[in-house]
This record gives C-alpha cells, structure tokens and sequence, in this order.
C-alpha cells in the first residue's frame, strides 16, 4: 500500500508539472491513469476535471467534479469549479447550488459570492445578486469588479443614487477608470439627462479606447445610422480576443435592433439569428412537456372540486401572466399607476412554492399523488408567506400586482392559495410574441427563445396548459389582448380597473409618467404613450420565420386561448 501511495504522489506531481507547462493532453492522459488507479482519490478526479475542463470538455469536467465532491463532500474547491462548469453548461439551477455548497464551506470567498451572484442575475434573482455583491464588499473594500458589477445591477434595479456610490468607490481604488465614466453615463441616460450622458460617451469614443463597451453606450445615445457605422466593424474583426462571449451576443442584438428600426427586416433577422446561435444553449421541450402533463393529470376537474384552500379573506394580490412579451408589463404599469395598488414586478414566490406544493423532483417533475395530503393549514401557511412578502414590499397598498410571466404555469396553486385573487392574461398575436422573445435578450433565463422551432413547441405547450386552467378552475380570470389595448387604451383600462375593483384615475391612462423601478426588458417602453408599431410585426419577417410559423400551426394567426 505504502509503495502505491508513492507511486501515484510521483505520478501526480509529474501530471502537475506537465499541466503547469501546459502541455494539457499529457496531463490529462496521466490523471485518466491516475483515477483508474485510485477511484476513491476526490482530489485527482477535482484536477482531472479542471485539465479537460481547459481542453474544453465541460461535460466530462463537471462529471468529474461531481465525483470528487460526492467522494468529499467538505471539498470547497470541487464545489467551486463545478459551479463554474455547470455555468458553461447553461445548467444555472445546479451551478447556484454548488457555489452555495462551496460558501457554506467557505463563507467569505470572494470569487465564489462573485460567480454566485452573476448567476443569480442571470437568473433574474436580481435582488439576491445585489446581496452576493454587497457580502463581497463587507470582506473586501478593494473588489473593485464588485463596485462596477453592483454599480450596474443597481441601475438596472433604478437605484441610480446608489449606482453612483458604486462608481464613486471604484473611482477611489481605480482613478480615471473608464468603468465609471461609463457608469455615469448609464446614469445620466437613465435620468433622462441624454446630452450629458452623450458628451461623456464622446469624449470616451475621443479617446480612442477601442471599448466595445464604450461603442455599446455611445450607439445607445446616437442616431441610429451613426450606431450602425460604429458596431459593424467589430464584426469585420479576425477575432474576438478581449470580447467576451455575452458582449458579443449583445452586439449582433443591438445591431439587430438598429436595423429593424431602419426597416431593413433581413439584416436585423441575421443578426437576432447570429444572437441565438452563439448562446448555444439547449432547452429540453419535453421535460417542460412532461411537466404540464403532469399538471393536467395533478388538477383535474374532480381535484379542483374537492381540494382544501385557504381561508384567509386576502384580495391584495393581482397576477399579471402570460408569455413573456405579451403585455405584461405595459398592464402593470397602468395599474401601478393607480394610488391604490404597488407594482411589486416579476416575483418568484409562486415559482418556489409550486414547486414546494408540487414536491418537485431534481429532473423538475412533481409526482403524481403530490397534493394527496393536502390541507387547509398547509394553504394558509404557504399563502401567509407569500402575504408577508407583499406586505415588505408594500403595507399601505390596497393591491399588489406580481407579473412574473410564468406564473401561468403555478396557477392552479395560486386557485388554492388565494380564492379571491384576480388574475390577469395577457395575449398578444403568437407570431408578434415569439418574434419579441427571439429578437430579444434574455439573458440566461429563457433558452426556449434561442431556436424558432423550440419556441413554437413553447408556445403551444403554454397554449395547452392555458385551456386546462380556463377548464377547471373556478377562479375568475380577465383576459386582456394587447392588440385590443393599444387599439382602445381607455376602454381597455376602464376594464382593467373595473375587474380590479378600482375607482376611475386619470393617471392610469398616463402611465408612462409613473416613476416607478421598472427591471425589465420593456423598462424604456412604458415610459412612452402607446404605439403601434409593435402589433403585426411579424409580417416583415414572414420569410424567415418558417420554422416558428410550421410550429405554431393553427395558432399562427390567433390570440385566442
């Protein structure tokens, strides 16, 4: 035993050297030697993984990973890396847990708080991300990335004050950093102070930095053909050193953006097709097809009939759901701007305790029998929580809306938990709603939307768990048509509030004077009136949409669910 021992110290350290020497294929072959020697070695399988894990095999390193943390579950820097591999996987759920697993051994890494939190941005967690962030720079004053992150995170959130903070600090450990100029300027266009923020961008653009971040907020501030000249020749480059993978997704969706404004229909396809292609994240369409059919088989009309609720007499809380780029925000921002209700934004609470309720499995699936001991006290448990989280966010309102599209996919928990809520559906022309999804970014939060074809099933598979829930529940619910909203914005809100229970106030109809933080991506359009160009969109990219159109089949030219 004693002289295996030695014989494999002596082989890893030869495998260290050759890895320090970056002669990679010989490392990896010797560690491949190394773990079928010793299978129970949770430190060879951790370097295993992080040598093809560099030679770009993220699949295995992950799996190696995950056998050195399951071999020594105390083992902070196995946690750690399969964090980071499970990143570049797309798999974000499995990531945040492995760099929390790593902090609970760990409590103050600051890489790992940092990598934490860019996940749970991705994720749209965006408050708990602030948290990871401001963790960070209660450790270490110096994280200067953490001031730049947390800078735009909380411009994004609308906290520019505090944003400005962020970029002060950094400007004290990093003088003249570029960085906060470029935050200054985020904030001054935020505030609508526009030729401030361009005389900023300028004078960087003078500078010569050659900043794709800087082209980025200069081509936001200019006109559009003058954008256009700036970004095109950052594709003409050979390559992409220094361009991270996210800034180059960016660019070929601004670019699209900015021809789509200029009606030149086929340049701005390729680049919202350049977009997606390089996100190169896989969505699996029949897990969520697994998921619904359970659904359907958990609330069936029986169940519905019999199944305990809540007791509570609550009415505060409005669901707002739908597809993503359907209306919702525009319709929260019109109720929002009524004194009586708090525009709380997209919430995850529903999510989390759908999936509590539903007893969902690691592969996201619930079981079949999951609500058979179902109670009374177990509603009013799981209602009082998600009621205590509104009353945080806002005591003195009468209603809160919570607009998390996704929502459709909890509601027949929302019927259990809350008898009394209303529940508004957005609708919008399916073609016009996945165009939007396609054309725009996500980040990392909505996969189905990077292929036309799997965001045709997506569709369809929201279209049919919609008819269930219209079919068995007995929970009113107001449908809403964008179309029809933009068509007749008054008579469309005078139903808005009616459904609510809210007196008449001019000031929905000015919705776009509501100041309120607004964090997605329709953040810039409902600071405008209403407008038309949006509806019927679709038309102008009919040729290119086949595979979305083929998909959708009946539901092509129709709202109606």
């Amino acid at each position: 035993m004693a002289k295996k021992n030695i014989f494999t110290r002596a082989k890893k350290q030869k495998a260290q050297a050759l890895f320090n020497e970056h002669r990679l294929d010989e490392a990896q072959e010797l560690y491949q030697q190394i773990c079928r020697t010793d299978k129970n070695d949770p430190e060879a399988w951790a370097m295993f993984g992080v040598i093809v894990g560099q030679l770009g095999q993220m699949t295995e390193a992950a799996s190696y990973f995950q056998k050195a943390v399951t071999l020594r579950p105390d083992f902070a820097e196995a946690h750690y890396n399969l964090g980071k591999a499970c990143k570049e996987l797309g798999h974000l759920d499995k990531a945040a847990s492995s760099y929390e697993a790593a902090l609970r051994l760990q409590p103050d890494w600051p890489e790992a708080l940092y990598n934490l939190g860019n996940i749970l941005n991705l994720q749209g967690r965006m408050r708990d991300a602030e948290a990871c962030y401001r963790r960070i720079l209660s450790i270490n004053p110096e994280y200067s990335k953490a001031y730049k992150i947390l800078g735009n995170l909380l411009i994004a959130l609308g906290d520019l004050d505090e944003a400005m903070d962020c970029f002060r600090s950094l400007e004290k450990i990093d003088p003249g950093s570029m960085d906060v100029k470029i935050g200054e300027a985020k904030i001054l266009q935020r505030q609508g102070q526009v030729d401030q923020a361009r005389a900023i961008a300028q004078q960087l653009i003078a500078s010569d930095t050659k900043s794709l971040e800087v082209d980025f907020l200069y081509a936001s501030l200019c006109n559009h053909e003058d954008a256009i000249a700036l970004l095109e020749p950052w594709l003409a480059k050979k390559n992409w050193q220094g361009v991270e993978s996210q800034q180059q997704v960016s660019l070929h969706f601004m670019l699209g953006d900015l021809y789509d404004k200029q009606d030149y229909f086929q340049q701005a396809f390729e680049h919202y097709l350049a977009a997606n292609r390089l996100k190169a994240r896989t969505y699996d369409i029949e897990a969520l097809t697994s998921f619904i059919d359970r659904l359907i088989s958990i609330f069936t009309p029986g169940f519905m009939s019999t199944a305990p609720r809540a007791s509570h007499n609550s009415d505060s809380p409005i669901f707002i759901l739908g597809m993503p780029r359907s209306g919702t925000t525009l319709v929260e921002q019109i109720l929002s701007s009524h004194p009586d209700v708090f525009g709380a934004g997209e919430l995850e609470d529903i999510r989390l305790i759908t999936a509590q309720l539903l007893s969902v499995d690691e592969h996201g699936q619930p079981p079949s029998d999951c609500l058979g001991a179902l109670t009374t006290q177990t509603c009013n448990q799981q209602a009082d929580r998600y009621l205590k989280h509104l009353d945080k966010l806002s005591s003195a309102s009468r209603y809160v809306t919570d607009k998390m599209p996704q929502n459709y996919l909890g509601l027949g928990v929302i019927s259990l938990l809350f008898p009394r809520a209303r529940i508004i559906h957005c609708k919008r022309n399916p073609v016009d709603t996945c165009l939007s999804c396609f054309s725009n970014d996500f980040g990392e939060t909505h996969a189905y939307a990077y292929d036309l074809e799997v965001l045709g099933k997506y569709y369809r598979e929201y279209q049919r768990i919609m008819y269930h829930w219209q079919a068995v529940l007995n929970i009113p619910m107001l449908d809403i048509s964008y179309e029809a909203l933009v068509a007749d914005q008054e008579g469309m809100t005078r139903a808005l509030l009616e459904y609510c229970n809210l007196e008449w106030d001019d000031r929905c109809l000015r919705f776009y004077d509501n100041k309120r933080t607004v964090t997605t991506l329709s953040y810039d359009q409902v600071r405008k009136p209403i407008y038309t160009r949006s509806i019927g969109r679709w038309k102008h990219y009919e040729p290119y949409l086949k595979p979305l159109i083929e998909v959708l089949g009946s539901a092509t030219r129709t709202a109606d669910i």
